[in-house]
C-alpha cells in the first residue's frame, strides 16, 4: 500500500507536467504534417578536391541576410528537425547528402575548410536577401578547387555561432511529455490496489 499523500503528490505531478503532453502531442503531429514536409528538400555535395574537407552549408534569414546554419531534418520523408552542427566531413571522392527545412532560410552558400585552416566558400545561385525564400536550382554541389574559391568574410562566418542545444532542450521536454499519462495511469492503478 501506497500512502494517500503519495498518490496525490503523483497525481498533482502528473497535472503539472501535463502542458508537456501538448508539446509531445504537437511535435508528433508535425513530424507527419504535409504543409511541413513540404518544405524538406535534399541536396548533395561531392569532394572532388582529392583530399578531405569540412563543409557547412549556411543560408541568410530576414531582409538583412543574417547568416545561420541550416534547420537539417533527419529523414525526407518525416519532418524531424535535428541539432545545429557545423564542419562536416566529407572524405576525397565521397558525397554527403542533406535534408533541410528551406521555409524560413535562402541557402545561399556553403563553407569549405580543410583541417585546421581557413574557411572558404562557394554560392549555390540563390541571392542572399533577394526574392526570398527558394529552394536552389541545382541539387547536387561539387568542390573541385578550394584555392579558387573565395575566404569566408565576417558575415559567413557569423553562421558558425550555433547555439547547439536549443533543439536538444525542445526534444527534451517534448520527451518528459510522456511523464503525466504515465504518472496518472501510475496514480489510478495505485487507486485499484487500495480499492481490491
Amino acid at each position: 500500500m501506497i500512502p494517500r499523500n503519495r498518490k496525490k503528490s503523483i497525481m498533482l505531478a502528473a497535472i503539472l507536467l501535463s502542458p508537456l503532453s501538448l508539446l509531445t502531442l504537437l511535435i508528433g503531429i508535425n513530424t507527419i504534417n504535409p504543409m511541413s514536409l513540404m518544405f524538406i528538400t535534399t541536396f548533395e555535395i561531392e569532394n572532388k578536391t582529392g583530399e578531405e574537407i569540412l563543409v557547412t552549408p549556411i543560408g541568410a534569414v530576414g531582409p538583412e541576410g543574417y547568416r545561420q546554419t541550416l534547420p537539417y531534418s533527419a529523414l525526407p520523408w518525416l519532418y524531424i528537425i535535428i541539432k545545429d552542427y557545423k564542419d562536416y566531413p566529407i572524405p576525397p571522392g565521397e558525397v554527403r547528402k542533406f535534408h533541410y527545412d528551406w521555409d524560413d532560410i535562402q541557402f545561399s552558400e556553403i563553407l569549405i575548410r580543410r583541417p585546421s585552416k581557413e574557411y572558404h566558400f562557394i554560392e549555390t545561385g540563390l541571392h542572399p536577401t533577394k526574392d526570398q525564400y527558394q529552394r536552389p536550382e541545382k541539387d547536387r554541389f561539387e568542390i573541385v578547387d578550394l584555392e579558387s574559391s573565395p575566404l569566408a568574410e565576417d558575415i559567413h562566418l557569423e553562421a558558425l555561432q550555433i547555439d547547439s542545444n536549443r533543439i536538444l532542450l525542445f526534444y527534451i521536454l517534448a520527451i518528459l511529455g510522456f511523464a503525466p499519462p504515465v504518472l496518472l495511469f501510475w496514480a489510478l492503478s495505485i487507486k485499484l490496489e487500495k480499492d481490491v
